[in-house]
């Protein structure tokens, strides 16, 4: 997610979003806050999105080190993986508590 020598990794655990790079094995905090951490997408215009399990919120954000602004929602218990929908509107968000697919319009 990050070109082709490193990838971001949002930790379940500790809700902290860390930077691996590939070649030189570096694991580095680069943000926190994000509880029950599950899911990381971007969307075209390179912006990330998260979700925390736990609480069901989800996450903007512009680049990875920048503050995590929550994304308005009703309903959500539990957001687990999610992804961009194929025509780049929503995020599609899988509750597994509810059991229910939930698409939230992008901001």
């Amino acid at each position: 997610m990050e070109g082709p020598d490193q990838l971001l990794v949002l930790d379940y655990t500790t809700g902290n979003l860390h930077r691996l790079d590939l070649k030189t094995k570096s694991f580095d905090k680069i943000n926190g806050g994000f509880g029950g951490g599950d899911g990381l997408t971007r969307d075209t215009k390179g912006r990330l999105f998260a979700s925390n399990y736990k609480t069901g919120q989800l996450f903007v954000l512009d680049k990875p080190e920048s503050k995590p602004q929550i994304i308005p929602t009703e309903g959500l218990a539990s957001a687990a993986d999610i992804s961009i929908s194929p025509d780049g509107k929503y995020l599609m968000v899988p509750d597994m508590e509810k059991g229910k697919l939930f698409f939230v319009q992008l901001p």
